[in-house]
Parts: structure tokens; C-alpha cells; sequence
């Protein structure tokens, strides 16, 4: 039998590249795709090539919501409360993008390293694009997969979102512990960093692949990006120096485990010099640990209490 796999995909603006990621969705090999939709309805199109999909009799449905969230992060957490109120019998449950492109086997290949090293959770290094008015330029293989360290988890994602593949039984873990906490989830900017701290912190395996299945397609829109360039450079210094990810990273830990010990990091020197001295732990990439050290060196020279 066929692994049946439901895939949830929010729209945004999504008419210049939907039809294609929709097709590369629904003709994925040997599995069963169900896959559930949020159509923020800003553009008409996106609505015109969704209806014409629905009228060809594919496994589609949309979630609707009486307002737009603004960002992918309350768009995603949307989507998992709602396929959590549906009866279902998946076995597996991924995230796509809407301006992507997926490889035929995509979810194949996914489910199968997923199951050769018995995770619960999988993502992958991905295969970069820029689109502008020149068309698709600048190739990028972004690798993922560095070596996981006791608590990389603390401080960087394992890998875009559009890449996952997660045991049905990790996703009804993980809604359940929100049941009452959704709300919670209002300030996080990143659901794939959020979801990868709450697997690591309840034990879950997560394996991150040396594989690509998509084209990950970068554009002005995209919120974060694959980190590539001076600009993403430049937006993620920016991020530094306002403490942006040192507070998200609290944030999305707090809703884990509101006694973590990093409560007072930004305050605790103590708690600053221990992390220095283990800074290997913390970043996958020896060359980020390095960066990292120093990075924990400019919170201490600068953030006050």
C-alpha cells in the first residue's frame, strides 16, 4: 500500500508559480497526496488556478480563515490546527511552498532516508534559484547537513520548512501539546526552527539530508531566504545586532519548556561564559561555532539589564 502523506501549502501572492508546484505536488511517485490549502485570497489568479485544480477531482482542500496572517510561521501553525480538527488516517505530513518545485520522488526518497535511520522527522540540504525579470539564475546546492551537536538546536533550524517530512504520530504529539497554547505561537517567525526545538527537546530522532528534492526558488518575497548573498548577509547582521534571534530563540524555547536554563541568558554573565566555553555545541558548521562564540561576546558587551 501506497504511504498516504498530507501536505499543507499556504498561498501568498502565489499566481506567477502555484500551477507548477501544484502539479509537481499531485504527481509525486508511489505515494497517496492529500493536499490541504490556505489561500490568503489577495490574489485572483491564485484563486482562478486553485478552483481549476479542484475541478480536475485531485485529493485538494482548502482551510479557510477570516483574516491574513502576514507571515509563513502563522499561516503553517494555522494549517496544523485545522488538519488536527479532521479525522485522518496519514501516515506522514510535509510542508510545501508555494513558489517551489518538487522532484517527482521528493516524498519517495524523503520517507525512505526517514526510515533507513528510524527519525521521526526529515529535512534536507535544497537546490537554490533566484527568479527575477532575467529568469532563473545564480544556482546554489545549499547543504544542510553538518554534523547535529548536542544543542544546535538552541540557535539555528535544521533546514527550510518546504523540505519536511514528519511521522503522523510526531505531528499529533506536537498538536496536542499546543491544544491550549496555539496562541503561544503568535510571535514566532519561524515554525521549521520552532518545530525542529520542540523535537529535539522531547527526544524525537530528526535526520537532515545530504539530498536535494526541490528547487527552492528565491525572490523578493521570500521572508528569510536561503542565506545567501550580501543582502541576506546584511539582513541577518541587521537580526544581530537588534537581538532578534537571541529572542526568538528564548521565545520558542519558553513555549517548550518555560524552565529551560537559558531563562536568563541575556543577563546571567555566568550563563555567558559557559556557553563560550561550549560554543562547538551550539552551531552545526564548525566555521559557525566560530562565529557563534564571538556572537555570545557581543551580547555581553552590549545587552544590559
Amino acid at each position: 500500500m501506497k504511504p498516504k502523506v498530507a501536505v499543507l501549502m499556504p498561498t501568498f501572492k502565489a499566481s506567477s508559480f502555484l500551477k507548477n508546484q501544484l502539479f509537481s505536488i499531485i504527481s509525486q511517485n508511489d505515494v497517496d497526496v492529500h493536499l490541504f490549502i490556505f489561500n490568503d485570497g489577495c490574489d485572483i489568479k491564485t484563486d482562478k488556478i486553485i478552483n481549476d485544480i479542484l475541478r480536475k477531482g485531485f485529493n485538494i482542500e482548502i482551510f479557510k480563515s477570516r483574516k491574513n496572517f502576514g507571515n509563513a510561521s502563522k499561516s503553517y501553525f494555522f494549517l496544523l490546527k485545522e488538519f488536527n480538527k479532521i479525522p485522518n488516517n496519514f501516515d506522514y505530513l510535509a510542508f510545501a511552498d508555494h513558489d517551489d518545485i518538487w522532484g517527482e520522488n521528493k516524498l519517495t526518497e524523503s520517507i525512505k532516508e526517514l526510515t533507513a535511520n528510524k527519525a521521526d522527522c526529515f529535512s534536507s540540504s535544497v537546490s537554490s534559484f533566484d527568479y527575477s525579470s532575467k529568469g532563473f539564475t545564480n544556482y546554489n546546492f545549499i547543504r544542510k547537513n553538518d554534523s547535529q551537536r548536542k544543542y544546535d538546536y538552541f540557535f539555528q533550524g535544521p533546514g527550510p520548512g518546504c523540505t519536511f517530512v514528519l511521522k503522523i504520530d510526531f505531528i499529533k504529539e506536537f498538536c496536542k501539546f499546543h491544544k491550549n497554547k496555539w496562541r503561544l505561537l503568535d510571535e514566532i517567525f519561524w515554525h521549521d526552527w520552532y518545530m525542529y526545538i520542540f523535537a529535539r527537546t522531547n527526544g524525537k530522532k530528526w535526520h537532515i539530508s545530504s539530498n536535494s528534492h526541490i528547487l527552492y526558488i528565491q525572490r523578493g518575497q521570500n521572508e528569510t531566504g536561503s542565506n545567501m548573498g550580501v543582502s541576506a548577509l546584511i539582513k541577518r547582521l541587521e537580526w544581530i545586532k537588534s537581538c532578534w534571534y537571541i529572542k526568538q530563540s528564548l521565545k520558542m524555547l519558553s513555549v517548550v519548556d518555560d524552565k529551560n536554563h537559558l531563562s536568563g541568558f541575556l543577563y546571567d554573565n555566568k550563563e555567558k561564559i559557559t556557553l563560550m566555553k561550549n560554543f562547538l555545541n551550539y552551531r552545526r558548521s564548525n566555521i559557525q561555532s566560530i562565529f557563534f562564540f564571538f556572537y555570545i561576546l557581543y551580547f555581553k558587551l552590549t545587552i544590559k539589564k
